[in-house]
């Protein structure tokens, strides 16, 4: 039953692919990627008896683990990635204290020059995101430092991006709830993920317990995080 809901995803999403982008799957490349998420998958959610070694040697380096919030906090990770038409995929996703999902959204975007303005620019989509869906306490975490940096110091280069980073502070002084930093790359992978996943599914959000899931091989590295290993460091 799982190889049967994997290849009807990716049945789906060959569909997509050739509806909207013009491109197309071959039939054994569709099962191929369907057997290949469905063996990650398989291989993220092994049951935790299965996991003590890798947890042990997990929370000796912290620095491949995504960290969760404090108490009563969300953590919002957003990412960017340049697709080959020269548009810019957006990822984020908003996760509680347990790394359980509450949000998950890609966009798509143009005009944008430098890997820097779109990591902007996915900074204030997120906020926007945040203002529509959540109205509680969220750390943003990007692995742009020098995004996080303009912000903190309200120094602003006279580049677009700096008045990406001008509107992202302001954003933050009307909501005080919102606070960013910046995170390793090795800790932003799933918003890194949905930045891929943008040019399968363009402008999608997803939401806790309501329909349609967010794709299996993003809910793996969801289920990753959700490991003991990484919730032991709150």
């Amino acid at each position: 039953m799982n190889l049967i809901g994997a290849i009807c995803y990716h049945i789906w999403r060959a569909r997509n692919l050739l509806t909207f982008q013009n491109k197309n799957v071959p039939v054994l490349d569709v099962i191929h990627r369907a057997q290949e998420c469905l063996f990650e998958y398989h291989r993220q959610v092994k049951p935790i008896s299965e996991q003590v070694n890798r947890n042990t040697r997990a929370r000796s380096n912290n620095d491949s683990d995504w960290i969760p919030p404090p108490k009563d906090t969300l953590k919002l990770n957003v990412d960017a990635h340049l697709m080959g038409d020269g548009h810019w995929g957006l990822g984020w996703i908003l996760r509680k204290e347990d790394g359980s999902l509450v949000g998950a959204a890609t966009k798509v975007v143009r005009g944008l020059n430098e890997a820097i303005e779109a990591e902007a620019m996915g900074v204030v989509e997120a906020i926007m995101f945040l203002t529509e869906f959540q109205n509680g306490s969220v750390i943003i975490e990007t692995d742009n430092a020098s995004i996080v940096k303009a912000i903190h110091r309200r120094s602003y280069p006279r580049l677009y991006w700096g008045m990406l980073a001008r509107k992202i502070r302001e954003a933050m002084e009307e909501n005080p709830k919102i606070s960013i930093q910046w995170v390793n790359r090795n800790k932003n992978t799933v918003a890194h993920v949905l930045a891929n996943w943008a040019e399968v599914e363009p402008n999608k959000i997803w939401l806790d317990n309501l329909p349609p899931p967010p794709p299996p091989h993003i809910v793996g590295h969801i289920q990753k995080d959700m490991m003991p290993s990484h919730v032991s460091s709150v």
